[in-house]
């Protein structure tokens, strides 16, 4: 077994600095490599690798390709058959891997870590989700106000994108982040959707911790830039994974008034959104039979489960 930690980065200079350490300490004696995907910095980033840390692997690509398509560019060329996916702002407590391979077996995508977020009440946690199917869309809720309560390992929607292992095997053969989605949000999202609709299911281990501090780009990027990509990214993951037919049908008769009600609302992004989507309609219709070949579980398996009626999941 070896385990690869894949780490895209930005500018990230600063970020890597900060956490290296722990990520490096975190993997103790595990056969491992650290592979830092380079996109595009315009800072140090290359140089203080090759200085101080010259055995961590680094990718340096020529522009900002985005989260997906670093992550899948880091897999291409990893060693491991475990990888574990981990945001440059993510500090790991020191035996937080265990778990998540202890986790890993049989029909198990995906283990997400429990994510310690600091803020200005304090912390919030992340790192498990639950999804629904809602007016047309499907959507997800992060377990905010039950996370601090969970002891037990639970099945949840995605795989958190800050911090997640999962098996080259099977994250290769779904095919890696879809990349239509760059450069960045609804990708994690996608990717364990894809992996449920395989019968390959996702889970939440609350004993592996990380802090979270959401330095990443995206706060260094354009708010209606990012409003933009979301709202695009919104309307591909449902005409991407919707195959139930009613559930579809109603996805694309109630466009018209979601996004006329969000221009009354003064939020003209859904639009913007709808119709980048739109121009996608090619690659949408070539993703969806590929996805279809695998299909074992339907959007009601998934969408109309009780997320939280899961065994002793709380804590009593």
């Amino acid at each position: 077994m070896k385990i690869s930690v894949i780490i895209p980065t930005l500018n990230g200079l600063k970020l890597l600095e900060k956490n290296l350490p722990s990520v490096i300490i975190s993997l103790g004696d595990f056969d491992s490599e650290i592979i830092v995907v380079d996109n595009g910095s315009s800072d140090e980033t290359s140089n203080f690798l090759k200085e101080k840390y010259p055995n961590i692997r680094l990718i340096s690509l020529d522009k900002n390709y985005g989260f997906s398509i670093a992550c899948n560019r880091g897999a291409e060329k990893a060693n491991g058959n475990l990888l574990l996916f981990l945001n440059n702002d993510v500090k790991p407590e020191k035996d937080f891997l265990k778990p998540l391979i202890s986790d890993l077996k049989d029909d198990i995508f995906s283990v997400s870590s429990l994510q310690i977020v600091p803020d200005k009440q304090g912390e919030h946690f992340e790192g498990a989700s639950y999804g629904y199917y809602e007016f047309g869309i499907i959507r997800f809720k992060n377990m905010f106000s039950k996370l601090k309560e969970i002891k037990k390992t639970i099945e949840i929607l995605y795989p958190a994108g800050g911090c997640f292992l999962t098996a080259k095997d099977k994250f290769v053969a779904i095919g890696g982040f879809s990349e239509i989605y760059s450069p960045f949000y609804w990708e994690d999202v996608d990717l364990g959707y894809r992996a449920w609709k395989r019968g390959w299911i996702s889970l939440f281990e609350p004993k592996s911790v990380v802090c979270h501090n959401h330095e990443s780009t995206a706060k260094k990027i354009s708010v209606k830039y990012i409003k933009k990509i979301s709202e695009r990214n919104k309307f591909l993951f449902n005409w991407i994974n919707l195959t139930n037919k009613q559930k579809l049908l109603f996805n694309l008769l109630s466009i018209p008034f979601r996004v006329t009600l969000q221009l009354f609302k003064g939020n003209y992004f859904s639009t913007l959104g709808f119709l980048m989507a739109l121009s996608k309609f090619g690659q949408i219709i070539t993703i969806r039979k590929e996805n279809v070949k695998y299909q074992k579980m339907s959007d009601n398996d998934i969408l109309e489960r009780d997320w939280f009626k899961q065994d002793n999941i709380y804590e009593e």
